[in-house]
């Protein structure tokens, strides 16, 4: 016992106990009941307690170490070893108590009071008064297992690292992954900065299920502190709650969720934060993430509260400012009277000057360079910058003067020729720039602000060509295969000028060239996607997406190219798909969105029901958009419910006017017999809005046979208006023909077939228009030109029929007719019409 062995000093009691008779047990020793206790042998405990003679001092302390192991309720203390120390616990005497211990000797004999008394410390977290107490207590006894975990974590929990790493080693003898040891030992790793050692430590004591918030907490700042900020809210996940707002520990919650791409609720948590300079940074990059993610009144409202406020560091107020400058929320003068109140080191000088030349107050810029340069005449960067400064104004003589000067101090600077160039542009020397440019793009390999600077500068097809050309020599012969950012330009040039394939046999020549470790990023993948896709290659589209998805997971930019790719292959399911799986991966912010893209692709695939349930998931914000809107109209409609269709239709149009919801409520119009109704609709549509093609051509279709002179002149208003299309002039000349008038059918006729000669609507209403204008010689030289290289066609071969007949060769047309196979029974019955009108002749 006086080694701590509990369990090895039970078996002896339980022997002694077995051995001793009835009588003799009554007066048993009060070492055999501390074993019992110290050894969690409660029932032995009680039993023997029932054993002991009433009243005895022996039964009133087996009574006593019973209640305070609980098996028992508390009643008044009558041993002498706790009547003294039982009312300072049980009242919270502290200042009585603490100097009871004081006065307690320490030894075997008091050993568990102490230990009572260190318990009641560490219960009410005064970790400073318990360590101290286990530490004495297990120098009596050294193998108390109960006595080193409580030490280990009072000296942890009272900062005394040092001793905590002690019984943390004591505790790792016993079980080396011990977890209240691997959270010592993590910690101590943390608090020297040796993160990686602790994360994985930390990582042991929480998985062999230590969760408290000191494991948490800890494991998450060391996964922070790694950039392993995945890992580092999964563990504030668990504990946020319990760290207020305001809370100087909360800032690192906000700073991971905006590490994870997630500004919104960053914002969301960093509104209990105190705005000081230790704050600043985090908050000022909240800001930016916030605007560049569009959530500009987020940003705006954060900024306002960052402008309130003083900080004592003008250094981090020069940062602040130099952001408020840049989205116009301060004017220069602010930004120049914060900058002298900074230390100005030559980043500062940097900022400054860009902003000044940016806003255009090259001047201003100028002004300040030459009082530094006075200082520092051959500082190589205030030179560049005061170049930058002047190509701006476009002070040749002085640009001249300035670019000597860069070239005695650095000769060959790879900036000057671009510089002079720039310059040669703005004085409209474009030959001599481009010259300039290639030169610097040839000793330079690989100077991305020429490359820039001669791509965007190339304007006519015979520079774009030279231009495109040079840059492929060069990167040809610097072996630019071997490089990400050439490799992206030069197919991006070639990708502009058409080349499609050309830019993806670029991107295969870096594939094969980088090396196994070199990861393909999302520029390659989209790029190599968006190549595939304009050269109708959907199966390798296909495959590129797959290997982009499972290179760098699903994104944003992901979700659109695949898209893009099922919106040309009418690959639908492909489409639900990849929105499904952009619901399980993309932030929450997303999913709203996604449910709508979902509905988009649900009813092209003919599941109006499943639509139908992921409209009715989305929130009540989502349910009062137009296009919730439209889409819960196109469900009412599939399901010929029109009236109903129509009012989603109608506030849906109401709301946003747009086309599609025009045509939607005009389609449901018409399907629901109000003819009326939707010609009254889209005239006052087109009051408003007289020049949508989209929606005067399909009322010119609702009239097309019900009232044809009022579709000829919305056909008319479109020729008349330069808003004519194939099909537009196409209808338009069938229904002259229809009133007879040939001519003017002919000359519209004649359009549509010079603009698509090889749709068969168009064909069939030229040759009719030149039969009717009694060119049918012409008429029948084309049909049978047609003919000639189409016979498998069955259009063509009833056009050619048909002309036939109207230039009275009724046996060739016989011949013709016999030759055709009809398929479907739409062709059948033309089949049939055609036999009949040759068999009436």
């Amino acid at each position: 016992m006086y080694q701590g062995k509990y369990d090895f000093a039970e078996k002896e009691v339980n022997k002694y106990l077995e051995n001793t008779a009835e009588e003799n047990s009554k007066s048993v020793d009060r070492i055999v009941m501390e074993i019992l206790f110290l050894s969690e042998s409660y029932t032995s405990l009680y039993s023997l307690a029932n054993k002991l003679t009433p009243g005895s001092e022996a039964h009133h302390l087996a009574q006593d170490l019973l209640s305070f192991s609980g098996q028992r309720q508390n009643s008044e203390v009558k041993s002498a070893l706790f009547k003294n120390l039982y009312p300072l616990l049980n009242q919270n005497r502290l200042n009585e108590l603490d100097a009871f211990i004081d006065e307690s000797t320490i030894g075997q004999h008091t050993f568990i009071q102490q230990l009572l008394a260190a318990r009641f410390y560490y219960s009410t977290g005064d970790f400073k008064s318990s360590s101290i107490i286990f530490d004495h207590l297990h120098t009596l006894r050294p193998f108390d297992t109960q006595v080193i975990v409580l030490a280990a974590i009072s000296f942890y929990k009272a900062h005394s690292l040092e001793k905590a790493d002690y019984y943390a080693d004591l505790l790792s003898k016993a079980n080396k992954d011990n977890p209240i040891a691997m959270l010592i030992k993590g910690s101590i790793n943390f608090e020297a900065g040796n993160f990686a050692a602790a994360e994985q430590e930390l990582e042991l004591a929480t998985s062999r299920g230590l969760d408290s918030f000191e494991a948490r907490l800890t494991s998450a700042l060391t996964s922070y502190q790694l950039g392993n900020f995945e890992k580092a809210y999964n563990h504030f996940e668990k504990i946020e709650d319990k760290i207020p707002d305001t809370h100087p520990i909360y800032r690192y919650i906000t700073a991971t969720k905006l590490m994870l791409g997630d500004p919104l609720e960053a914002y969301n948590s960093s509104k209990g934060l105190e705005v000081n300079d230790s704050t600043l940074p985090l908050l000022l990059n909240l800001a930016r993430s916030l605007r560049a993610t569009g959530e500009t009144a987020e940003s705006d409202s954060l900024l306002s509260v960052l402008k309130k406020e003083k900080f004592s560091d003008k250094d981090i107020n020069y940062t602040l400012d130099t952001y408020l400058k840049s989205v116009g929320q301060i004017d220069s003068s602010s930004l120049t009277s914060s900058f002298e109140n900074s230390s100005q080191n030559t980043q500062q000088r940097a900022v400054l000057i860009v902003s000044l030349i940016s806003s255009n107050e090259e001047q201003t810029a100028i002004d300040y360079l030459d009082e530094w340069l006075t200082e520092a005449p051959n500082d190589e960067k205030l030179l560049i910058l005061k170049l930058a400064a002047l190509v701006k104004i476009g002070d040749s003589e002085k640009i001249d003067e300035a670019i000597d000067t860069i070239e005695e101090i650095s000769p060959n600077h790879p900036l000057l020729n671009s510089y002079r160039a720039l310059a040669l542009l703005q004085d409209g020397n474009k030959p001599k720039a481009h010259q300039l440019l290639k030169e610097t793009i040839s000793n330079n390999f690989y100077s991305p602000w020429a490359v820039k600077l001669l791509v965007n500068s190339s304007a006519n097809d015979s520079e774009k060509e030279s231009t495109l050309k040079f840059l492929t020599s060069v990167y040809n012969d610097n072996d630019g295969q071997k490089y990400l950012t050439p490799t992206l330009d030069l197919a991006f040039t070639q990708a502009s000028a058409s080349q499609f394939e050309r830019a993806i046999a670029t991107i295969d020549k870096w594939e094969q060239a980088k090396s196994d470790t070199t990861s393909e990023s999302d520029e390659i993948f989209e790029l190599k996607t968006v190549l595939y896709l304009s050269v109708k290659e959907l199966k390798n589209a296909k495959e590129t997406l797959a290997e982009w998805k499972e290179s760098t997971g699903i994104s944003k930019k992901y979700l659109l190219r695949a898209l893009s790719l099922a919106d040309l292959d009418k690959d639908w399911r492909f489409a639900i798909s990849s929105i499904n799986e952009a619901q399980n991966q993309l932030d929450e912010e997303d999913s709203e969105t996604l449910k709508l893209l979902k509905v988009r692709y649900l009813l092209k695939n003919n599941q109006n029901s499943e639509a139908i349930k992921s409209l009715e998931s989305c929130s009540v914000k989502t349910k009062a958009m137009p296009v919730w809107k439209k889409f819960k109209g196109q469900t009412l409609a599939i399901d010929k419910q029109y009236s109903q269709a129509i009012a989603f239709f109608s506030d849906a149009y109401r709301m946003s006017n747009s086309t599609e919801s025009a045509i939607y409520l005009m389609q449901s119009y018409y399907a629901n017999q109000q003819l009326a109704q939707a010609e009254k609709f889209a005239l006052k549509h087109l009051d408003v809005y007289p020049k949508d093609i989209v929606v005067r051509m399909r009322l010119a279709e609702f009239l097309f046979n019900s009232s044809p002179s009022k579709a000829i002149k919305h056909y008319e208003f479109l020729n008349n208006n330069g808003l004519s299309s194939t099909s537009s002039l196409n209808n338009h000349a069938w229904l002259l023909l229809k009133i007879g008038e040939n001519k003017s059918a002919l000359e519209l006729a004649q359009k549509a077939y010079n603009k698509a000669p090889d749709e068969i609507a168009v064909i069939d209403t030229y040759i009719k228009s030149l039969v009717a204008s009694n060119k049918t010689n012409e008429a029948l030289a084309l049909a049978e030109s047609l003919y000639s290289k189409q016979r498998d066609s069955f259009e063509i071969a009833m056009i050619y029929t048909k002309t036939l007949l109207d230039s009275n060769d009724k046996n060739t047309a016989k011949g013709v007719l016999r030759l055709i196979i009809p398929k479907g029974n739409q062709q059948r019955a033309d089949y049939n019409r055609m036999k009949e009108m040759l068999s009436e002749i």
